[in-house]
């Protein structure tokens, strides 16, 4: 975003800040003099002058008004949205539980669509803003044991492209990342070598993403030199 001129004046709105990917992108964003807020259902222990947490559940309208109620306590309007918050379970398809896809839809997808929802009406108003989406390479993979979780990821990326359409005469653009493995994600982790190994097999490129070169994406999408593409994904990792 270094082709914005006035930091100050811009403003981003991460959700699932509390930890992972989420908690990185607050901190690389307020570090580079950004005002970020995060919101998550959990405490964050980042503390910083530019940062500002929001404990909430954006899968109900009432987590979602909360933000925005806080928001517009001093009249701010987030200018770039970074849509992360949601939650994986593995479990083959035989196996996966009601409880299971009502939990993984609820946070990944209607939580998306309501904090995009309510976002977007303030972008509309001030004729400008990015949507970023943080998706996964589980939707081209269609792995075993992934498919409750890249249905909600697909979802999002479909309501995504419907969206981008919506804002087709406005300087407003909703994009979607594909993250393939994160290094710092609590999922890598957990992992021993051979596990890790066979989770990025399929990929053409492997190697673990660092927050900088995910941010280096986002930075783009939501440039003024990006304001002509909308309603796309890009993938990290590439499928072979």
């Amino acid at each position: 975003m270094a082709d914005f001129a006035c930091k100050d004046e811009m403003t981003i709105l991460v959700t699932g800040s509390s930890r992972g990917l989420g908690r990185g992108l607050v901190e690389y964003y307020a570090e580079r003099g950004w005002r970020v807020f995060g919101c998550s259902r959990s405490e964050s222990d980042f503390i910083h002058a530019r940062y500002h947490h929001i404990v909430t559940d954006i899968s109900s309208e009432e987590g979602v008004r909360v933000i925005f109620k806080i928001l517009s306590k001093d009249s701010i309007k987030p200018t770039v949205l970074i849509n992360n918050a949601g939650i994986k379970s593995n479990s083959h398809a035989l196996l996966a539980t009601l409880k299971q896809a009502e939990e993984m839809i609820s946070s990944n997808f209607i939580g998306a669509f309501l904090i995009m929802r309510e976002t977007s009406k303030l972008m509309k108003r001030a004729h400008f803003g990015r949507i970023i989406n943080i998706s996964s390479i589980a939707v081209p993979l269609a792995d075993v044991g992934s498919g409750l979780y890249a249905a909600t990821k697909a979802a999002v990326e479909q309501f995504s492209r419907s969206l981008s359409r919506e804002f087709r005469r406005d300087d407003i653009t909703v994009n979607t990342l594909g993250i393939s493995v994160y290094q710092d994600s609590a999922m890598v982790r957990q992992l021993d070598s051979d596990t890790l190994a066979r989770a990025q097999e399929n990929l053409m490129k492997p190697s673990a993403l660092t927050i900088s070169e995910i941010c280096h994406a986002i930075d783009f999408f939501a440039s003024s030199k990006a304001r002509n593409i909308s309603g796309q994904t890009v993938y990290f990792g590439g499928v072979r």
